[in-house]
């Protein structure tokens, strides 16, 4: 892959002076780097006909974190000998096209990180397997445990669980997650059908045999507290 800006990066001119950077932060940008224009060597990037010549502006940009480097490819099925995408054909097609999509959403909101130069991917691609367990207490809420268990598997923290007992009540709705019809139906199955549609991978994986991390909404019982620090796990707490 050629080097090239992460997304949301831009290039522009106030009076003479030359800047590039984003909402957040931008950089004053000299006119040359050695004897080369640096508004030519820019020029060639965005065009994908870069030079030996534009090397030290390259090495510049890649200090700041401004470009990305290589392209890391990702895996649609859960098998850890392959990390390419699969042919996928027929009715299957949507779902692939779909995950690319929201992929790239979340990657290029990763890539932004210190030190990312393939646009997220790797970071996204670690956060598939770094287990999280989502706990609430009896008295918490709910509602804040669907919502954060939607955010993290759709942000691709693909293995976070989430225990609800019980049948769901009119407690449990928000408005986004939670079904009317799905009033007074074991909780268990709410979350399985929310997994499925928050989940930003199409297919499924395997629960984790123990977890990295954990979030609990309101205090943890004694019995699960206990567990995670016999554990070492860190648990910070929602209330």
């Amino acid at each position: 892959m050629a080097p090239r800006l992460k997304a949301g990066i831009s290039i522009w001119c106030c009076g003479e002076r030359l800047y590039i950077g984003d909402q957040f932060r931008y950089f004053l940008l000299p006119e040359k780097i050695g004897e080369i224009p640096c508004i030519q060597s820019l020029h060639r990037l965005t065009n994908n006909s870069l030079e030996n010549i534009d090397q030290p502006l390259l090495e510049a940009l890649a200090r700041l974190d401004l470009i990305d480097q290589r392209v890391t490819e990702i895996s649609y099925r859960y098998r850890a000998d392959r990390f390419f995408l699969s042919s996928i054909d027929g009715t299957r097609s949507l779902a692939l096209q779909q995950f690319l999509k929201r992929f790239q959403i979340e990657s290029d909101s990763a890539s932004h990180r210190l030190g990312d130069i393939d646009s997220g991917r790797s970071k996204l691609l670690a956060g598939r397997n770094f287990s999280i367990e989502i706990a609430t207490s009896p008295n918490s809420s709910n509602r804040i445990a669907l919502n954060l268990f939607v955010a993290l598997k759709a942000a691709g923290f693909e293995r976070t669980s989430l225990q609800l007992p019980g049948e769901s009540a009119i407690g449990d709705l928000n408005g986004t997650q939670m079904q009317k019809c799905e009033l007074e139906v074991n909780r268990s199955d709410v979350v399985k059908r929310i997994d499925r549609d928050a989940s930003l991978y199409p297919e499924p994986i395997d629960p984790p045999d123990e977890f990295l991390f954990a979030i609990t909404i309101g205090a943890p019982s004694p019995d699960i507290q206990h567990r995670w620090l016999n554990n070492g796990i860190n648990h910070p707490l929602i209330n």
